[in-house]
């Protein structure tokens, strides 16, 4: 699993994206690759100092989804860039919670 995140000096804070009005959401990715296509895209409206991170297993996932569950309800999946700035943006979102459970029952 893939965010991107920021450093404030040894914390490490996921990017939240706003989904509808007051309500934010924390895009995770499968790849890098598409992490960077995303941040490239996004990059004026993004955090400075945005980097891609990994994260190796579910329970260090989870450990992270966990704690921003406080400031979040929503986990984005794969969300792709819209390159045309009139389009309607429609990304999956699942409950953050349900989600860091899940990573626990998967045993992955």
């Amino acid at each position: 699993m893939i965010v991107l995140a920021t450093r404030y000096g040894v914390e490490t804070e996921p990017v939240y994206l706003e989904v509808a009005e007051g309500e934010t959401g924390i895009p995770i990715f499968d790849t890098v690759e598409d992490a960077e296509e995303f941040a490239e895209a996004y990059r004026e409206v993004l955090e400075p100092g945005l980097e891609t991170l990994e994260l190796p297993d579910n329970a260090m996932a989870q450990l992270l989804l966990g704690k921003c569950a406080e400031k979040t309800e929503h986990v984005i999946l794969n969300p792709r860039p819209v390159w045309a700035s009139e389009e309607s943006v429609w990304w999956e979102m699942v409950d953050i919670r349900q989600f860091a459970e899940g990573l626990s029952e998967s045993g992955l």
